[in-house]
């Protein structure tokens, strides 16, 4: 007795056919949904990399253009702080009460030049 099995003929004189098993089906079906899973599989896969890379181009474009935005603010913000320091300045707001006739009967002193404590609460 052997250990591989004998094949079947249908007839030693019919042209020594063996018999054809029949195939089981599952496997190619098992083979094509592993296929059709793996292709869906990367294709989603490249689909959602696509789109990430566009929504974060698209975060680094905004991002870039609202650098420049605040630049420009922060440099008009200047040049009207400067503006308004200008106007406040002491001499301007004196040039400006002469043009316009507001003349002090008593000459004003100059503003002094530190800071001093009029008055302090003492515990």
């Amino acid at each position: 007795m052997s250990v591989a099995p004998a094949r079947t003929y249908v007839g030693a004189e019919a042209g020594l056919q063996p018999l054809a098993r029949a195939r089981s089906i599952a496997w190619p079906n098992i083979a094509t949904r592993i296929i059709a899973f793996c292709a869906i599989s990367i294709g989603t896969h490249f689909a959602l990399s696509l789109s990430g890379q566009v929504l974060l181009e698209q975060a680094r474009r905004e991002a870039i253009q609202s650098g420049a935005r605040l630049k420009g603010a922060q440099q008009t913000a200047s040049a009207l702080r400067s503006e308004v320091d200008t106007l406040t300045d002491f001499k301007s707001v004196q040039n400006w009460a002469f043009t316009n006739g507001f003349v002090a009967s008593e000459p004003s002193a100059e503003p002094s030049k530190g800071w001093f404590r009029v008055a302090s609460r003492i515990p």
